[in-house]
């Protein structure tokens, strides 16, 4: 097994604006998966973070997201990556031994992606896994997921946001056969920020723990959290309902158009 863990990195993507989310999801981190064995890394630009096991990767003035993470996988050895967000810290214990099946699976198989979120969903392709098509709908997102580091690197194009890359980055996904996903989601953590404000509903959450107090961003106000879940509410209902070849398309018309739902 130790082979295996040196081939994996837990990469959690960040920039200094962020810092005052750093404490909270690595201190959720040692309490949910405290016998994590992987390295972790955390890519800032130029602040420090002094935390036990973790690597700070510093990549200096803010570009832009691709080209940030492009310089900061340069500094990272490992061939596989495990990608967070520093606003999606863990919300519950993970199995560590469980984590290692669908990781040698992962390594076994070959693949190139593994969604671990199981959203969008697929059809099963085999035991507990599926295999997401070339054409499909967020064929590559960010996070939280397993990619090759050699892939995400050659899918990754300087000058992309996060948003800008799941769009064109799965265009680009198109020509790698071996992206899959789990039939269903294997972390569970929170999402904390949206648009620069804590969400009305994990705000409550992080009152309760006392970890709110320590977050620099405003709390959204209810109306905003409506329409937020409201436009989450039409984009799983959309998926569902619109042929997954046609989804690319429609979404790329109606942005076009303005929309931001789908």
């Amino acid at each position: 097994m130790l082979d295996i863990e040196k081939k994996l990195a837990v990469v959690v993507i960040s920039c200094d604006n962020y810092s005052s989310l750093w404490d909270i999801f690595f201190s959720r981190f040692q309490k949910f998966w405290p016998d994590c064995p992987y390295e972790k890394y955390l890519v800032t630009n130029f602040k420090k973070f002094d935390y036990y096991g973790v690597n700070c990767v510093n990549v200096g003035e803010d570009r832009d997201w691709s080209s940030n993470l492009l310089n900061a996988l340069t500094f990272i050895p490992e061939t596989n990556l495990l990608l967070f967000l520093e606003d999606s810290p863990l919300n519950s214990v993970v199995n560590q031994s469980m984590f290692e099946s669908v990781y040698e699976e992962f390594v076994s198989r070959d693949m190139d992606f593994l969604n671990l979120k199981n959203d969008p969903k697929f059809t099963s392709y085999f035991s507990g896994i599926s295999r997401i098509p070339e054409k499909s709908f967020y064929r590559a997102t960010v996070v939280i997921n397993l990619w090759s580091k050699c892939v995400f690197q050659n899918l990754l194009k300087a000058g992309e946001s996060a948003w800008e890359f799941e769009i064109a980055g799965t265009q680009r996904s198109d020509l790698y056969p071996n992206f899959y996903s789990l039939n269903r989601c294997f972390f569970d953590y929170i999402h904390i920020v949206y648009k620069r404000k804590i969400m009305y509903d994990t705000a409550k959450i992080l009152k309760l723990s006392g970890e709110l107090k320590i977050l620099e961003f405003p709390v959204q106000n209810r109306c905003e959290y409506i329409k937020l879940k409201t436009k989450n509410f039409i984009r799983t209902f959309s998926l569902k309902i619109i042929p997954r070849k046609l989804q690319r398309m429609i979404r790329y018309k109606l942005k076009g158009k303005g929309f931001s739902y789908v």
